[in-house]
């Protein structure tokens, strides 16, 4: 009783703050129970026509290119409109929110292929990639990159299998963007980072 009325004395029982998401830098990795991810750079380019995927017209592609490790223990789909991997990374970019439904492709490349299936413990360049209006941004813009962790979620009775679900923003992160001809390591100029 005594400690209720001094505490209401003083304001009450107020909820305490939430810390909002870490700020990390370019080249933190971003670790969570499903994967790490090293953001590299953010780029923009006119055509993904090496991925054999079409930009809309008055668009451009920017893609958050990353070195991501799948730290689970089974194969992860990397693919739009496939809740998982998609879902782990959003972008702020010109006033515009691009999140996993918003994805054009998720695409290796280093090899390059779209959708690829991610091994456990094998570290691989991949490409997430949304369009935004051609002359919403230029190289030297800045963009950030949020980073979601999420909960993996075992179906029963009805469903059955595993997932993750629930992405929780953990992490953000403001970088310039970067123009480039080509999102693949082939015809880009770039080396394969590790």
């Amino acid at each position: 009783g005594v400690f209720l009325i001094a505490t209401a004395a003083f304001g009450g029982l107020a909820d305490a703050e939430k810390p909002g998401p870490a700020v990390i830098a370019l080249g933190d990795t971003f670790t969570s129970p499903q994967l790490s991810l090293t953001v590299r750079e953010v780029v923009l380019v006119d055509s993904l026509d090496d991925l054999s995927v079409e930009i809309a017209p008055g668009e451009r592609a920017i893609a958050v290119i990353a070195t991501v490790d799948n730290e689970w223990n089974k194969p992860q789909l990397a693919a739009t409109l496939s809740s998982g991997v998609g879902d782990v990374i959003a972008l702020q970019a010109a006033n515009n929110h691009r999140d996993a439904a918003a994805l054009l492709t998720i695409a290796r490349i280093d090899d390059p292929e779209t959708s690829p299936t991610l091994q456990p413990g094998v570290p691989v360049p991949l490409a997430f990639v949304w369009s935004i209006p051609a002359e919403a941004l230029g190289a030297g813009d800045e963009v950030t990159v949020e980073l979601f962790t999420q909960k993996l979620y075992t179906g029963s009775v009805t469903v059955s299998g595993q997932w993750w679900t629930d992405p929780a923003l953990t992490a953000v992160m403001t970088l310039p963007v970067t123009s480039r001809e080509s999102l693949t390591m082939r015809g880009s100029g770039v080396e394969a980072a590790p």
